[in-house]
Parts: structure tokens; sequence; C-alpha cells
């Protein structure tokens, strides 16, 4: 029981692996590339030379650099298999978040080739509770995928903050959650 909630869990299968459909196995697959990414908001200090060097220079005040057609304003987070940097689109005047491929995945082929299926996969998904793709550049020397731009902090953030969330807020994500897998 949870809260006066009772939840009973019954085995799904006889032990048997279940046979996932496709977007499933792909979702799944996102997740777990994804789930190593550390937010970084002191990041600012940390890795900007490693950032800056992947980046052309830009001409406009307080940037980072210039990614493709974008404007790198800040390190978000980053994790053994990827970088994600927040950037403004100057042709959408929009704040995006980049996903880029680590430097030293980069060169592995096998790599790069789960990193484009990952762009991919995410793309074909359309979902309120998952961020669309807005772009793939998959020719770059590193290649990265562009999506929007969300300030609404991690979930562990809300834990160290507030503490445990209340029951009917976490059935509320858990839900929806579901819903986005």
């Amino acid at each position: 029981a949870l809260d006066g909630l009772s939840i009973s869990a019954a085995p799904l299968t006889d032990g048997a692996e279940p046979e996932l459909p496709e977007e499933v196995r792909q979702v799944m697959e996102i997740a777990m590339v994804t789930s190593d990414l550390k937010p970084t908001r002191q990041a600012s200090v940390v890795g900007v030379e490693e950032i800056q060097s992947l980046l052309q220079p830009s001409t406009a005040k307080g940037m980072l650099g210039r990614l493709g057609r974008y404007e790198v304003l800040e390190l978000i987070a980053r994790g053994g298999m990827g970088i994600v940097l927040k950037a403004r689109d100057p042709g959408m005047n929009r704040l995006v978040a980049i996903k880029l491929l680590s430097p030293e995945l980069a060169v592995v082929p096998e790599a790069r080739q789960r990193f484009i299926r990952e762009a991919q996969a995410a793309a074909a998904l359309d979902h309120p509770h998952i961020l669309p793709i807005y772009a793939v550049a998959e020719d770059a020397r590193i290649p990265y995928f562009v999506m929007p731009y969300h300030d609404g902090g991690t979930l562990q953030e809300r834990w160290d903050r507030d503490g445990r969330l209340p029951v009917p807020e976490v059935v509320q994500l858990g839900v929806a959650m579901a819903e986005g897998l």
C-alpha cells in the first residue's frame, strides 16, 4: 500500500521475454542512451573550452560559439554518450536544445549509426509528452540533433528541492510517462 493506494503486481509473462512493438523498443533505446546525461547547471565553467573547441566562432556577444546555424549559449548536460547544449536558432527566433554525440564516440562508426537511429526513432514519434526533433545533422563532424528547449529542470532537482512528491502528482507523472512510451 502506498498512502492508502494498494498496488499489486502479477507477472506479465511466464518468464519468457515479451515481444515488444518496434516503437516501444526504439523508445527504450532512446531512454537507455539518454539516461546517463547529468544536468550541469554549473557547466558554464566546467568544460567550456572543450565545448568551444567543437564550435565555430560566433560574432554574437555572449555566445560560446556557433554550431551550424545555431548560436550556442551554454552547456546544459553531459554524459557518457552525449552533450546537450542550449542554443538560439536565429532563423526561427527560438531557443533550442542540441544533443551532440560525445566527441570520443563520434569517431566510432557504430556509435554514430546508433545516435542517428536514436534521432530518427525520436523524430518518428508524435506525442504531447515527447519532444519533437527539429533537425538532424548526421554529416557533421560530430553528429547532433535539435529539439525544443524547455527549462523545467529535472525530476531529481525537484526531489532535491521539495522532497517527496505527493502521491497524486507521482501518479500523474507516471501516467504521462507511460503515455509517452
